[in-house]
């Protein structure tokens, strides 16, 4: 689960920014524990039916379930087409 916000443009550009926790399922040297946190943010364009975004995305463990914490940081492209 993600809280966040995702205002909307009348021209259909929107910005979303979000923090949650997550889990991971195989810790390794990066990702120290199976509980995480995940933050991100996009920005995109959108109409009735179809979607893209471009973001970053940050996930750790914060330090607070191992002291292996580099976290590992990630480029997003979302494409989205409705049906």
């Amino acid at each position: 689960m993600q809280l966040g916000v995702r205002p909307v443009t009348p021209s259909g550009w929107f910005a979303k920014a979000f923090f949650g926790p997550a889990a991971i399922t195989s810790p390794d040297s990066v990702l120290g524990s199976i509980p995480q946190f995940s933050t991100d943010i996009s920005i995109g364009l959108q109409d009735n039916y179809n979607a893209v975004s471009f973001g970053y995305m940050h996930m750790s463990n914060a330090g607070i379930f191992s002291n292996i914490n580099k976290g590992r940081d990630y480029l997003l492209i979302e494409v989205a087409f409705g049906m």
